[in-house]
């Protein structure tokens, strides 16, 4: 695939699967070995990414997404993109805040046979958090 191919495929990825929670664009888009490494309690292969984009959706809503930056090479492409939304659902165990939000991402994308083989997102948590207005405590007591 030319890098125009490539960019052209994380675009419509983002749009459709991420933006628009299309189930038969996460089939058309993905191989069937896809793999979502991204950090959270996901199963794997693409039911992993329904649960993924079904959780972004539940959390904040019908958002939208920018692309900043990419980097193109060979099979990789690299995102540096935001997440606009608003907090209507659970996040970090805080309840929904109806807050406004802007999430930096910075995303791996594998490709392979015109189609996305992997992805890992780094959202900035931290900085989501932040425009809570909350704190999280994210120490587990011991047990026993």
């Amino acid at each position: 695939m030319s890098i125009d191919d490539n960019t052209a495929l994380v675009q419509r990825f983002c749009t459709e699967v991420f933006e628009g929670a299309n189930p038969d664009a996460i089939e058309a888009l993905t191989t069937d070995d896809f793999v979502d490494s991204s950090p959270g309690s996901f199963a794997a292969g693409r039911e992993g990414l329904r649960q993924h984009v079904a959780f972004l959706h539940a959390t904040f809503g019908e958002y939208r997404s920018t692309i900043q930056d990419q980097v193109v090479a060979d099979d990789k492409v690299v995102l540096f993109w935001t997440l606009h939304g608003t907090h209507h659902g659970k996040f970090l165990g805080v309840a929904p805040t109806e807050r406004p939000i802007e999430t930096a991402i910075v995303s791996l994308f594998t490709l392979r046979d015109d189609r996305v083989a992997a992805y890992r997102g780094h959202p900035d948590v931290w900085g989501t958090v932040r425009q809570l207005g909350v704190t999280v405590n994210l120490s587990t007591p011991e047990p026993g």
